[in-house]
Formats: C-alpha cells, sequence, structure tokens
C-alpha cells in the first residue's frame, strides 16, 4: 500500500467541495422552505374561506327557517 501525501491543494480541493455540498443543501432547504410556508398559507386561506361558507350556510338556514314560519303562519290564517 503506496502512501500518498496529503498537500494543502488536495485539503483545498475536499473542502471546496464540502463547501458546494452545504450551499447546494442550503438552497434546496431554501425551496423546501418556501414551499411548505405556501401550502401553510394555502391551509390558511382555505380554512378561511371553508368558515366562511359554514357561516354563509348557517345564514341561509336561519333565513330558510324564518321564511318556513312565515309561510305557515300566513296558511293557519286561511280558512
Amino acid at each position: 500500500m503506496s502512501e500518498e501525501k496529503v498537500t494543502l491543494d488536495f485539503l483545498a480541493h475536499q473542502i471546496r467541495g464540502m463547501r458546494d455540498d452545504v450551499l447546494s443543501l442550503k438552497e434546496d432547504m431554501s425551496v423546501l422552505t418556501a414551499i411548505v410556508l405556501r401550502l401553510e398559507r394555502d391551509a390558511a386561506r382555505r380554512e378561511a374561506r371553508d368558515e366562511d361558507m359554514l357561516t354563509q350556510m348557517r345564514a341561509m338556514v336561519r333565513q330558510h327557517q324564518r321564511f318556513s314560519e312565515r309561510l305557515r303562519a300566513l296558511e293557519e290564517e286561511r280558512p
């Protein structure tokens, strides 16, 4: 087995490779973080929209109930 000398050039090359790998991982994390934040905002908007629809449906049910009560009262007034 031959022993190779470790030179500063070799170490510099290895460190540059590791630095490039870390920068690549950092870029990947930036992209993934942006995706997660977008999905989180979408979920919050979806929840708010669903809550608004539920409020509207409840109001429509109350409106229908009042209409039914008025109709029933009119029908009872008829001889």
